[in-house]
C-alpha cells in the first residue's frame, strides 16, 4: 500500500511507546526506542542514540515531522507525570 502524504503529515496513532534502552557499545553511547502504530501507515520504530555527545535518530524513512507527531502523541498519553 502506498503511504498517502496526508497520512504521515496527521497520522492517527494505535499506539506510541518507549521501546528497549541500552548503554554504551562499541557503536553508540547508549540509547532507546519508540516503537508506533499508525492507522493506514503501519508500524515502525525510532531509534534514539547518542555518539560523541550528540543525539541522533534513525527514523526508518519518516520526516521529522512525523517524528515531532509521534513524539507529542507520546506525550499526550503519558499515564502520569509532574507537569509544571
Amino acid at each position: 500500500m502506498a503511504l498517502r502524504d496526508s497520512n504521515v503529515r496527521n497520522p492517527e496513532f494505535a499506539y506510541v511507546e518507549v521501546g528497549n534502552s541500552w548503554e554504551a557499545n562499541k557503536h553508540n553511547d547508549g540509547g532507546f526506542t519508540i516503537r508506533w502504530g499508525a492507522k493506514d501507515i503501519g508500524f515502525g520504530e525510532l531509534t534514539f542514540y547518542y555518539k560523541k555527545k550528540q543525539l541522533f535518530c534513525d527514523t526508518e524513512t519518516m520526516s521529522k515531522e512525523f517524528v515531532r507527531k509521534a513524539l507529542e502523541h507520546l506525550t499526550r498519553t503519558l499515564l502520569s507525570a509532574n507537569f509544571v
